[in-house]
């Protein structure tokens, strides 16, 4: 483990906690020589929140004619698709170490690549308190899967990009691997990190939410669209980015979004007692009725505990050559 290197890592996550008003519980670094080389690391977490069962998101049923889908600029790709991105950019054996082509060209394309994902969390929690909220989607895999996952059956929309403004990071993929429209939209955010839909008679988004912008208005499903979730302008406005740079192309990005396995886990999830179904099927655990005054926290063990217990039973040639520490 080179310090220097683990150091920023930590930074990177305490700046992360403290900015979203969050805690960091527990952690754990693990040196694994027989896994990971020189110089390869992995990251992994996850954050834990705990909600009132009528605020629970989205909520479909109060959904009506004219809604709005409000928008909110992401500022870079938010870490989707990197791993075909990445794939696609070494096999035209692009090196990442030269000057970026878009953006701040004094920062490295590698830099400029993986500008820190935009955290919402204090803006979006504010907003939230005004009751008017009736769904989010973090876009975390493409816009257009993550937005299908708060349109319910019985309604559709249409995205207009008309008055929206696509970063120049977007235009430069499409046309450094010839890539279509279409494979942007569902595997990337396309500079929109979060959508939230709220009713048509609400104005505070427009001063209490920084960047955003009207992405489309929900109208209930009949024969006016072909599609559920149609996309206007998009087109012509990647065109207008990406023609400093050359003409995309039909290409497409082929990362795995490993929908069987996230299937798989929702089913044994449904097996869980205390359990809470919201209405978009996504299932949530509910605290115990018999807690009082519960307060959620998170612990990870370390390896103090491993060596204990490797010590009381006699077995010290299980801690094996890894090191770990927290």
């Amino acid at each position: 483990l080179e310090v220097p290197i683990a150091a920023q890592i930590i930074k990177g996550m305490v700046d992360g906690c403290r900015e979203a008003k969050c805690a960091l519980l527990g952690g754990e670094t693990a040196e694994m020589p027989s896994v990971y080389a020189v110089g390869k690391y992995d990251l992994a977490g996850y954050c834990v929140g705990i909600v009132e069962q009528e605020s629970v998101l989205p909520k479909f049923s109060d959904y009506e004619e004219g809604d709005m889908i409000i928008s909110l600029p992401s500022s870079g790709l938010h870490c989707s698709g990197f791993s075909s991105i990445l794939r696609s950019l070494n096999a035209l054996d692009v090196n990442l170490g030269i000057k970026s082509e878009f953006g701040n060209r004094h920062r490295t394309l590698a830099q400029a690549l993986c500008e820190p994902t935009k955290l919402y969390v204090m803006e979006v929690l504010n907003f939230l308190k005004g009751q008017a909220v009736k769904a989010i989607a973090h876009i975390s895999t493409g816009l257009l899967p993550d937005v299908q996952r708060i349109i319910p059956d019985d309604f559709e929309t249409c995205l207009d990009f008309g008055a929206l403004k696509i970063p120049d990071v977007y235009g430069w993929l499409a046309v450094k691997l010839k890539l279509t429209p279409e494979t942007l939209l569902e595997n990337l955010n396309c500079g929109i990190g979060m959508v939230l839909v709220v009713p048509k008679t609400n104005t505070n988004w427009r001063t209490m939410l920084t960047g955003a912008k009207i992405l489309g208005i929900i109208k209930r499903k009949g024969a006016a669209l072909q599609k559920q979730i149609e996309v206007r302008n998009f087109v012509e406005t990647l065109e207008d980015v990406s023609k400093q740079f050359g003409q995309f192309g039909n290409n497409e990005l082929t990362d795995p979004q490993n929908i069987n396995v996230q299937k798989e886990l929702t089913t044994q999830a449904e097996g869980r007692t205390n359990t809470f179904i919201a209405q978009n099927g996504k299932i949530l655990t509910a605290v115990p009725t018999e807690y009082k005054d519960p307060i959620l926290v998170m612990g990870t063990d370390g390896v103090g505990t491993k060596i204990k217990i490797a010590q009381q039973i006699g077995r010290n040639n299980t801690v094996g050559i890894d090191l770990v520490a927290m």
